[in-house]
């Protein structure tokens, strides 16, 4: 009885498997127990203290490199999260594979524009979620108004200083995908790269920082 406890004693600790123990009778007719170190164990968990291992099948990466991806990915994980939760994949409520791959393709292409857009917001210095920037610009409605020479206006209602600049910078990151790619793949499907006129108070530019 008293060996199986001193047993259980050791599988249930995190350094166990360094020991061995043996219940025994002394001299005295009295039950005693009998410790012992491993010293090889003990001397391998020694040579690893202070060291994180990472196994790869590349032989092409550095150890920075392998590092900086194992790090990176809860981002990837962070990622999957936003697409069950902000983009709201599920529950999938579609019995076909044909239209479940469709569904999923679309998500897919949503994440990587929610994404992307984050990256994009952060080269101007604004480091917000795109959950976050949704929720702060749900208050605007944009107001079309057609004019009797066939022109037409967009306006928005009132809105603050920190709305307005997060606009400005979302115009310029359209105007920069367009520059960069849009412009190499000419088709009339493609919307006019020209920002519709949004009647924004012309208040002198100033520092504005975002609040996360």
């Amino acid at each position: 009885m008293i060996q199986k406890r001193a047993n259980t004693k050791l599988r249930n600790s995190n350094v166990g498997h360094l020991f061995s123990v043996e219940a025994f009778l002394d001299e005295d007719e009295k039950i005693a127990l009998r410790w012992q170190i491993d010293r090889f164990l003990l001397k391998k968990e020694m040579d690893s203290d202070g060291r994180y291992l990472l196994v790869t099948n590349s032989f092409t990466l550095t150890a920075s490199k392998m590092l900086k991806l194992y790090r990176d990915k809860d981002a990837v994980e962070k990622r999957f999260r936003v697409c069950k939760q902000a983009l709201k994949v599920r529950p999938i409520y579609l019995h076909k594979d044909h239209r479940i791959e469709a569904m999923l393709l679309i998500n897919m292409i949503a994440l990587l524009t929610y994404s992307l857009l984050e990256r994009q917001m952060a080269t101007y210095g604004i480091h917000l979620t795109t959950q976050n920037l949704l929720r702060k610009l749900s208050s605007l409605t944009m107001i079309e108004t057609h004019c009797h020479d066939g022109s037409i206006l967009f306006g928005l209602t009132v809105i603050d200083q920190e709305q307005k600049q997060l606009l400005e910078v979302l115009t310029q990151i359209l105007a920069d995908i367009h520059h960069r790619y849009l412009q190499h793949f000419p088709t009339s499907s493609l919307p006019n790269p020209s920002p519709a006129p949004l009647l924004l108070p012309p208040d002198p530019p100033h520092k504005l920082t975002i609040a996360a």
